[in-house]
């Protein structure tokens, strides 16, 4: 049902007895106030009252500070839609703050505030693990956040909530978070790192030159192999059994023998020649077994190299096993290294040890590393009857296996890569994972894709992004959302302090009927009907949608003659396919209003509410009449609301 609200008296004329000068500033007095009041002049220039902007839904009117015509400047007594009553309590300090690393992004969680005016949460960051250098990055109306910040990052947040009047509380505790490194990153510089150890260069050196023994009776300029001679190899020379050391400046051949060196080599060539009894040339140099030690000692220089091979060759299919050892003390860096590798016939696999200290006692650097080459890695149990793969036994149980090249096996493709059949990992980082079960007492994700069903008795996210949610059932105690993005949302009992969107179906008036309005004549139709459509239906719900009608009209005339006169507006709800002189026809609203100036535009505004909740098109007609004066209707302007009901 419309409200009426008080009637502006219509300004008397002023008497011809009031003084000239007077009546001047009267004149204008009068003039001013019926521009104002829309009864002079351009209709767009008239004040709008403050009952018409309440009544229309663009402004709110606060219980607790209600009207007062003497309340004297800075009263305030209504706001934009939304605004509350002005409440001014600094919000709480947010508690359970806590902000965690996750890959390249920080996942950030507080407890949900609770306090009535809540607006929004204000995340601040800082390299520093002080908030008055920290910066603002982002805003939330939820309780979750995520902050990409990349690989291997630091930093330190706080956060506060901010209320509907925008009064900031104090910051919450601070939180440190670290990133994850990147591990492609950091293989490739372990591996750059290892291959720079100075004592990795030379065990590889010692194991993969192949022909660091040169036997002849006189001294080589070149290797076996016609390669150039390189510093710490070894020759041999068979007229005398002298053994010979390439010294460090690659110039010349240093002599290195002692007597148990004589003898293993006196012992190596005894088995040598009863290796080599058989007929078959081609079997020469079948089985060769060579060991080496060197001892080399200068002013602040000491060296030690013990190198063992043995060696088969068939054909020109060789197969080596070959053991260096090398301790090197230089000044107040040491060294020391042992490599192991086997050769069949290119194939090969080895095991290094290399460990470096430089400085003294007090001022000490050290670095150790251990160095596998091979196509596979893998630990085995001591026991052969352990349990195998497939749950027997008789096989070592492996539990890790690392593999460093493709292969097939079996017919079945295995890619590069670790496999570790049980893994108890404390504290992992992992980039990409497939993972057919996963048991976890915990899922902390930046971002969490999946492809059919989550079933859990709790989900926490800051954005849930699914493409085809047909239905969820649940009891939402209370739900918080930034943005959600939906067809069709039904709700029972909708409470916010806002709403934004395309929610209400709202139909533009705009028509110009150019109707008179006689003095005297009755009520007349001013144009023809409107109509506000009828609410959307969601098919297959069971629920049929209403809703009311508000109307908001802006009528604009004239007056044909001097003299003013009263305008009266009627607003009628009208059942579709029936007259406004039909039982079914209602009045709405009314209104009437004095435009008493000598002639010119008039305007007057028409605001109701159909009370009554249709799931049918709305049907309005606009009446009115003339009184002590003939008015035309030039323009008729406004707009028909539909407002869902529940």
């Amino acid at each position: 049902m419309a409200t009426t609200g008080t009637k502006v008296p219509g300004l008397k004329n002023i008497p011809a007895s009031v003084d000239k000068e007077l009546r001047a500033t009267l004149e204008t007095m009068k003039e001013a106030q019926e521009i104002r009041l829309g009864r002079r002049g351009d209709p767009r220039d008239r004040a709008i009252t403050l009952r018409e902007l309440i009544e229309s839904g663009l402004a709110k009117e606060l219980k607790d500070n209600p009207f007062d015509p003497n309340a004297g400047a800075g009263a305030s007594d209504f706001g934009p839609p939304g605004t509350d009553d002005g409440d001014l309590t600094i919000p709480p300090a947010p508690t359970g703050f806590e902000a965690r690393g996750v890959f390249t992004s920080v996942n950030l969680s507080w407890d949900k505030p609770t306090f009535t005016n809540f607006s929004y949460a204000e995340i601040f960051r800082s390299k520093d693990d002080d908030a008055a250098s920290a910066v603002s990055i982002s805003t939330t109306s939820s309780f979750l956040a995520t902050d990409e910040v990349g690989y291997n990052q630091t930093y330190y947040y706080w956060v506060r909530f901010v209320s509907s009047a925008g009064v900031p509380g104090p910051f919450s505790n601070s939180s440190k978070a670290v990133t994850s490194i990147d591990i492609g990153d950091v293989m490739d510089e372990l591996t750059e790192d290892l291959s720079a150890l100075p004592g990795y260069s030379t065990i590889i050196g010692l194991i993969d030159d192949g022909t660091l023994f040169i036997r002849s009776s006189s001294e080589p300029s070149t290797r076996a192999d016609g390669s150039a001679i390189k510093v710490d190899d070894v020759w041999l020379d068979t007229d005398d059994d002298q053994l010979y050391v390439r010294n460090s400046s690659n110039n010349a051949w240093v002599k290195a023998r002692d007597s148990a060196i004589k003898a293993d080599i006196d012992s190596l060539v005894t088995a040598l020649n009863s290796a080599n009894s058989g007929s078959d040339t081609t079997l020469s140099a079948a089985i060769q077994s060579e060991r080496l030690v060197r001892i080399a000692a200068e002013a602040t220089k000491a060296s030690a190299t013990e190198l063992n091979t043995l060696t088969t060759n068939v054909n020109n299919i060789s197969a080596n096993v070959t053991s260096v050892s090398n301790a090197v003390v230089d000044g107040t860096s040491a060294r020391a290294a042992h490599g192991l590798s086997v050769d069949a016939n290119g194939a090969i696999a080895g095991m290094y040890l290399i460990a470096n200290s430089s400085g003294d006692l007090q001022n000490n650097t050290s670095s150790s590393a251990i160095i596998f080459k091979g196509d596979s890695f893998a630990i085995f149990s001591s026991d052969a009857g352990a349990q195998n793969a497939d749950g027997g036994s008789g096989n070592a149980y492996s539990p890790f296996i690392v593999r460093t090249s493709d292969t097939t096996i079996n017919g079945e493709s295995v890619p590069k890569g670790v496999y570790i059949r049980d893994g108890f990992i404390e504290n992992g980082s992992i980039v990409s994972a497939k993972i057919g079960t996963l048991d976890a007492q915990k899922i902390t994700s930046g971002f969490l894709s999946v492809s059919e069903r989550i079933d859990a008795n709790t989900i926490e996210a800051s954005k849930l992004n699914v493409d085809d949610l047909s239905s969820i059932t649940a009891d939402f105690g209370t739900m918080t959302s930034g943005t959600i993005n939906a067809s069709n949302v039904t709700i029972t009992n909708l409470f916010a302090s806002k709403i934004l969107g395309d929610i209400l179906k709202v139909t533009p008036i705009d028509f110009s009927p150019n109707t008179t309005l006689t003095n005297g004549a009755g009520y007349a139709d001013i144009g023809s009907f409107m109509q506000l459509a009828a609410p959307d239906q969601q098919t297959g719900s069971g629920v049929t949608r209403t809703h009311k009608g508000v109307i908001v009209l802006m009528i604009v005339g004239r007056l044909t003659a001097s003299g003013g006169g009263e305008l009266d507006l009627r607003l009628h709800q009208v059942a579709a396919g029936d007259s406004i002189a039909s039982a079914n026809s209602s009045i709405i609203a009314e209104t009437s209003q004095d435009h008493n100036f000598s002639s010119g535009n008039v305007s007057q505004v028409v605001i109701a509410v159909d009370d009554t909740a249709r799931s049918t098109t709305h049907f309005y007609s606009l009446r009115g009449q003339g009184d002590s004066a003939t008015f035309v209707i030039d323009r008729v302007e406004g707009v028909v609301i539909g407002v869902p009901q529940a």
